[in-house]
Parts: C-alpha cells; structure tokens; sequence
C-alpha cells in the first residue's frame, strides 16, 4: 500500500527524503568517495566531491562534551558541530564521524560514516 504524505510540522520531515536501504547507502559511499580530493573524473554522484567534503565540514560548532564513564574507564571527549546537512563529530580516540538520522513515527534511519578509515 503507497503511503500518502503529510505537510511540514511536527511530525513531518523536512527534507522528505524517501529511500531504499540500497539507495542510501550508495549515497553515503559518495560521501565517502569525496576523499581524498583528486582530479580525476567526478562519477555519477550529482554532487561534486568538493561540494560533497564541504558538506562534511563544521560550519556551525557546538561546544565540547565528556560522556559519562564509569570510575574505571578513561573519560570520552568529544567536540564537532553541523556541516551542510550533516552532523560531524570529533572524537580523540575514533577521529571524525560523521552522521545524520532521520524519522517518522514508526520508521527511523540512521546513517553514520568514518571519511578516514572509508566505513
């Protein structure tokens, strides 16, 4: 059954994204295709991988952050901020990530990615 869609609000998203799992993932690929920058041909993707790495830039920082930890373990401390679309988040010991999630009541997604390792 097609599901209909519903006008911008609480519950609504935005950006109205609607997707496959397969389709999704070929989009996070080309984000992490965008490294490192390069001249060789830009692909498929309708994004150019300039665009694509400025998207995956903190362009507005939200402060610092220790995780709570247990007594035994070393503090986490994280720091990072909104890129174009994207969340992008700084972890001393992991480096960048970067993320972004969605939702509707009922569905969630949840799209994550490491630029230095390309997982």
């Amino acid at each position: 059954m097609r599901e209909g869609t519903d006008g911008y609000g609480a519950l609504a998203s935005m950006g109205g994204v609607y997707t496959s799992v397969r389709d999704l993932s070929r989009w996070v690929a080309g984000f992490l295709d965008a490294f490192p920058a390069r001249d060789s041909p830009e692909g498929p993707h309708p994004l150019r991988r300039a665009s694509r790495r400025e998207m995956q830039q903190v362009h507005r920082a939200f402060g610092p952050s220790v995780a709570a930890y247990a007594p035994d373990a070393e503090p986490v401390a994280t720091a990072g901020g909104y890129g174009f679309g994207l969340f992008v988040l700084r972890d001393v010991e992991l480096g960048t990530t970067v993320s972004h999630a969605g939702g509707y009541p009922g569905f969630g997604t949840h799209m994550a990615w490491h630029p230095a390792t390309g997982a």
